[in-house]
């Protein structure tokens, strides 16, 4: 049950915010068929499943060059140029400190 309710507000939210009409016409006239449909078949839920999925244009952060330690980030950001982007922490990685 909270997986279609998951789908159906992201769905909901991408009508609202205007991109499923301006980019994806056809792509969001399939999902909200299947949506309105009540997903009755396997093939309803692939349509939403896949228009939710993150693209290529969404995942750009994953062509970073990430560098394991800081002195090297120094180092190349020296050379070329270029300021770093430090993302540093203390505590327990979900904020339950």
């Amino acid at each position: 049950m909270r997986f279609y309710l998951l789908f159906a507000a992201s769905f909901l939210f991408l009508a609202q915010s205007g991109l499923a009409q301006t980019e994806h016409d056809r792509e969001s006239a399939e999902v909200m068929r299947a949506f309105e449909a009540g997903f009755e078949s396997i093939e309803d839920f692939e349509t939403v499943y896949n228009f939710v999925l993150p693209n290529d244009e969404d995942e750009k952060w994953r062509q970073v060059p990430w560098l394991p330690g800081l002195w090297e980030g120094i180092e190349t950001a020296k050379q070329n140029g270029k300021p770093m982007f430090i993302w540093a922490m203390n505590g327990d990685p979900l904020g339950c400190v």
